[in-house]
């Protein structure tokens, strides 16, 4: 799935950011994407239940689309799985 991540490390997908990979990269904040809980996550405006935690995630994951090469609106933080 990611090359950046470690086996036996476990992780969780933080968010299923519904947004332009262009919005996400606009509003990640300085030092390393922060979302706290409350952020919107959808074009909607509405908040996906399992934003819980303000911690530091990992880089955006890096996918082929049919499209080419984009960046994955999917963020991941190690940890135990919620």
């Amino acid at each position: 799935m990611c090359s950046k991540l470690l086996p036996a490390a476990r992780y969780v997908i933080a968010g299923d950011f519904n947004m332009p990979p262009e919005f996400i990269k606009k509003h990640d904040k300085e030092g390393g994407n922060y979302y706290t809980i409350g952020t919107c996550t959808q074009k909607s405006g509405q908040i996906l239940d399992y934003i819980y935690c303000k911690d530091k995630v990992v880089d955006v994951l890096e996918v082929k689309s049919t499209q080419g090469e984009w960046i994955s609106d999917h963020k991941c933080i190690s940890g135990s799985i919620i």
